[in-house]
């Protein structure tokens, strides 16, 4: 399952019944040194399914019994457990956490981890540090390597994101993609998922960001906004005349779209496309000023030019961002 910096999918799918066969899997997919638990040896069913592309892993198990390991710290890669069924218990120093259904929870990086689990049945994904830490500087981080200040993520909110986000790419790009295959979405992917690690789990990332930390290529005099977010906007301003959507804007930016939608949400509490819709609407409202009925210059023209199709629609938010029809601006 570790497929250091591969660019290409590989798929692999596991059964088997034979204890030994199930522990060097695990063994080989996370480092631990797997110890058998209580239970039969000869009623264990053990099941992996998945695939490992450009930076990460995702798979699908299924244990049955019993099973407690030992890790010494995990430096390459961070590892998300979702449990579905049975029972996990992660334990780091003093600490131990039984981990709820549907909510993820991350093994303990860089610290000697146990773990033991009961009739498993879970979902993992496996992110090797180096697509954590180039995430980071994608989304405007300057602060050095990524640091995890707790095990389970900030909110419930933020938990359903980063199942959303592995559901997607699981589902959305993974699936349908023969292995060996390699490209773009793959290497997107990988950015989507340790983008989605970042924001959803305690980090010196989202608490750098939040509080100030410089950001790559974004001048002191506004530190927090990363430079993702300065080249989104300067691509919005610049074209918003023209027929662009979240896809344009995320590649004018360099980032996933979903990348790009987590970082405009964080620091601007907007969508790139409110944010486009809000430029245009400015636009619009600046024209209407300086236009001459007279000359025959309408609102519908003017809102057709800025993106707005149904005048009537653009009417009732026009008065709703200034108080009053955009007529009555035209006339003035």
């Amino acid at each position: 399952m570790r497929t250091e910096q591969r660019s290409d999918l590989a798929r692999f799918d596991v059964s088997s019944s034979d204890p030994e066969v199930a522990d060097a899997w695990l063994r080989d997919a996370y480092g631990a040194s797997w110890r058998r638990g209580s239970g039969d040896p000869a009623a264990v069913r053990f099941a992996a399914t998945g695939a490992s592309g450009p930076g990460f892993s995702l798979a699908s198990l299924h244990h049955s019994g019993v099973v407690g390991a030992e890790t010494g710290p995990l430096h390459a890669a961070v590892v998300i457990g979702t449990v579905l069924g049975g029972v996990v218990e992660v334990a780091h120093g003093d600490a131990t956490l039984t981990a709820e259904h549907g909510t993820p929870y991350l093994l303990p990086p860089g610290a000697p981890w146990r773990v033991r689990w009961e009739d498993l049945s879970a979902e993992t994904l496996r992110l090797e540090r180096w697509a954590l830490d180039a995430a980071a500087v994608g989304i405007g981080w300057d602060g050095g390597a990524v640091r995890f200040a707790g095990v389970t993520p900030r909110s419930p909110g933020w938990a359903r994101f980063l199942r959303a986000t592995i559901a997607h790419v699981r589902d959305d790009v993974v699936a349908p993609a023969p292995p060996g295959a390699a490209g773009p979405a793959l290497r997107e992917a990988a950015r989507e998922l340790a983008v989605a690690v970042l924001v959803a789990f305690p980090t010196n990332v989202v608490e750098g960001l939040e509080h100030g930390t410089p950001a790559v290529g974004v001048e002191k005099v506004d530190p927090a906004e990363p430079a993702v977010i300065r080249r989104a906007v300067e691509f919005i301003e610049t074209n918003a005349q023209r027929d662009i959507g979240v896809a344009e804007i995320a590649e004018a930016a360099r980032l996933g779209v979903r990348g790009l939608q987590v970082a405009f949400r964080r620091h601007r509490d907007q969508t790139p496309l409110e944010y486009l819709r809000q430029v245009r609407m400015q636009s619009a409202h600046r024209e209407l000023q300086t236009a001459d009925p007279a000359e025959g210059a309408t609102v519908a023209e003017v809102a057709a030019r800025w993106g707005f199709s149904h005048p009537g629609r653009f009417a009732v938010e026009y008065r709703r961002h200034f108080g009053r029809h955009p007529s009555e601006t035209l006339r003035a």
